[in-house]
């Protein structure tokens, strides 16, 4: 198994999540109910972690994020 990491999400994280949420895209929603179309776009995305760093400081999650050996996000 290649090493990842585990750190904590960022709203710079943006457009690699949205590029990961997009590649994934077809096996995610065939686990989970599919998102609206406007999620995929980086202001979407950009939203979407607002929220999760929202409930971060509100105490209620801790959203992470998981990246390979090159930086990559793999998983969240």
């Amino acid at each position: 198994m290649k090493p990842v990491r585990t750190r904590p999400l960022q709203s710079a994280d943006a457009e690699a999540l949205l590029t990961f949420e997009l590649d994934n895209r077809e096996w995610f929603e065939s686990h989970i109910d599919a998102r609206g179309s406007a999620f995929y776009s980086v202001q979407g995305v950009t939203d979407h972690i607002a929220a999760y760093l929202a409930d971060f400081t509100a105490g209620t999650s801790h959203p992470f994020v998981i990246e390979d050996d090159g930086g990559n996000i793999v998983g969240r």
